[in-house]
């Protein structure tokens, strides 16, 4: 695919539904899936209702469930992946979250019959039963995407744990595999519980640059996010610039994606909606127009490595 700036002209004679992406404000919109759909249906339900409710808690949107395993085979994400290759379609969201957990199991512990002593008295008391002691544990990876070009955004670890314990005369301690899915996907909940702010962190709502000022060789954008979005003095900021991208295969087709160009931090005037951010000294050659995008940046490391590679520096 080949990419072509889109200018402050252009972007007004965007069709409407184009436009409809370029609000001051927006969700970004995210799909759920695994990367192994052989899985129990009700095991990866649960793990990907896991992941969508913390999406969501993160201020972003998400592809209904019923939808998102539908249209996951239909664009043939698997197959695309594992061909290097971009989405050609038009995508129905803006990030793809694929999980996988390469290992996993559960442990049973016996313990006996036994008395229970009370330790002031030296007195025997009732009997403790016989029981079990079951552990459920998971360990793999979610890995960020960016619709549709399917660029590898971040690879987040996630390990996770779960424990129960019943009544059991079996020294063997024997599960059903209901139960033992069941456990696992506990333990699956309970790893992305422990990562949510890693993944949240590309999820936070996202405005544009609305207004443009030099003060002293220093480049000030007022951006449409404020205090309500998480906006704080001092956090940092990445812009991207609209881009048209064109399918190969088929010139009359179009999409609108953005490419990162700057970085910068918020310095003042924050009000409920908006702010002021003062670009980075060294992207001050870099030409800035209304309508690029706005993203808060909470994790360092993720968006910098494309800083450093784009081609528009």
């Amino acid at each position: 695919m080949c990419s072509v700036a889109v200018s402050a002209a252009e972007l007004k004679k965007l069709d409407p539904a184009v436009v409809s992406a370029l609000t001051p404000y927006k969700k970004p919109s995210v799909l759920v899936g695994t990367m192994d759909d052989k899985k129990p249906d009700k095991y990866q339900s649960m793990i990907n209702s896991a992941f969508e409710q913390k999406v969501i808690e993160g201020s972003a949107g998400i592809v209904e469930s019923n939808r998102s395993k539908r249209l996951l085979k239909e664009m043939r994400i698997h197959q695309l992946l594992s061909e290097g290759k971009a989405y050609r379609g038009r995508a129905p969201a803006e990030f793809l979250l694929l999980w996988d957990f390469s290992s996993e199991g559960v442990s049973g512990e016996y313990a006996a019959r036994a008395s229970k002593i009370n330790l002031l008295s030296k007195v025997e008391g009732d009997e403790a039963q016989p029981r079990c002691k079951f552990e459920a544990h998971v360990q793999g990876h979610a890995k960020v995407y960016r619709l549709p070009s399917m660029v590898l955004l971040d690879t987040i670890i996630l390990k996770g744990e779960y424990n129960t314990t019943r009544l059991n005369r079996s020294e063997n301690c024997p599960r059903s595999p209901t139960e033992k899915n069941d456990w696992l996907a506990e333990a699956g909940k309970s790893a992305v519980e422990k990562s949510q702010v890693d993944f949240q962190s590309h999820f936070l709502p996202y405005g544009f640059v609305t207004g443009i000022k030099n003060e002293k060789k220093n480049t000030l954008l007022r951006i449409s996010l404020g205090t309500r979005h998480g906006i704080k003095k001092g956090g940092k900021v990445i812009f991207r610039q609209p881009f048209f991208v064109t399918d190969p295969f088929d010139p009359t087709k179009k999409t609108l994606e953005f490419e990162v160009k700057a970085q910068g931090k918020v310095t003042r005037n924050i009000t409920e909606r908006t702010a002021w951010v003062k670009v980075d000294k060294k992207f001050s050659d870099v030409q800035f127009y209304e309508k690029d995008k706005a993203e808060i940046l909470l994790k360092k490391g993720i968006e910098l490595p494309f800083l450093k590679n784009s081609n528009l520096l």
